[in-house]
């Protein structure tokens, strides 16, 4: 079972390798397993905790309002290193 700081340090990874998004902006984030609605939550928690830069985004195709990364923050590159299971 992975955690869910697992799966936030995950969103951060591909974040940083996508540095300002490249498909219209937003960076996309893919994990094997994850519900785009639960990845959305996780990328809402990452936003909350100053992890990531991120927009709200509503649609009248989704039954929920998704969280689209813009950017990962500094605090985002630092809890990366501070995590690393080196």
């Amino acid at each position: 079972m992975v955690t869910s700081e697992e799966l936030i340090r995950e969103i951060l990874l591909q974040s940083r390798t996508q540095p300002h998004g490249r498909e219209g902006g937003w960076i996309t984030i893919r994990i094997p397993g994850v519900s785009d609605h639960d990845l959305s939550l996780y990328i809402e928690e990452a936003n909350k905790r100053g992890l990531l830069t991120v927009t709200e985004v509503d649609s009248f195709d989704a039954s929920h309002s998704e969280w689209k990364i813009r950017d990962i923050t500094a605090s985002g590159l630092q809890f990366l290193q501070e995590t690393n299971p080196s």
